[in-house]
């Protein structure tokens, strides 16, 4: 699992982890739950999970695993005025790791995310330079920069 700090909307958060490899995070027991909420906690912001309600099937995990726990906030799911549909973790002390529905794709509702790399799956290479200093007994010191593949973060 990855914290990614980038306030996005929750289709834009989805699309960034695939990007990765990955999808936002599908939560199916209390111990994945408090990994989550540490995460975010730590950063002391609400975050997107991978839960969204679609209309013909109900609330389903992005990444089509099987809905076996939920953890939603008193009073929640509630569709407030028709537009919210997707889920995010709630991190201050009243909430302590609760799932509220929000607006997908509202400006007011960008949020960090959890990204969440699949069983078998390798995250992507990223090409970093390697800079190297050699210092000649004549006392001129010379940079190289060298390509290192290093897994992103």
């Amino acid at each position: 699992m990855e914290l990614i700090r980038r306030n996005m909307t929750f289709h834009d958060a989805g699309n960034y982890c695939v990007s990765l490899r990955a999808r936002l995070v599908s939560i199916h027991s209390n111990a994945e739950n408090q990994q989550v909420y540490a995460l975010c906690k730590n950063v002391n912001q609400n975050c997107w999970i991978g839960f969204e309600n679609k209309p013909s099937t109900g609330f389903m995990w992005t990444d089509s695993s099987p809905v076996t726990y939920i953890h939603f906030q008193p009073g929640e799911p509630d569709n407030w005025n028709g537009v919210e549909s997707c889920v995010i973790m709630k991190v201050n002390n009243q909430y302590n790791g609760t799932w509220s529905d929000q607006d997908c794709d509202a400006d007011y509702d960008r949020s960090y995310f959890v990204c969440k790399i699949p069983n078998g799956a390798v995250a992507p290479q990223t090409t970093t330079p390697v800079i190297h200093t050699t210092t000649h007994d004549s006392g001129v010191s010379i940079l190289t920069t060298l390509p290192h593949n290093v897994p992103s973060e």
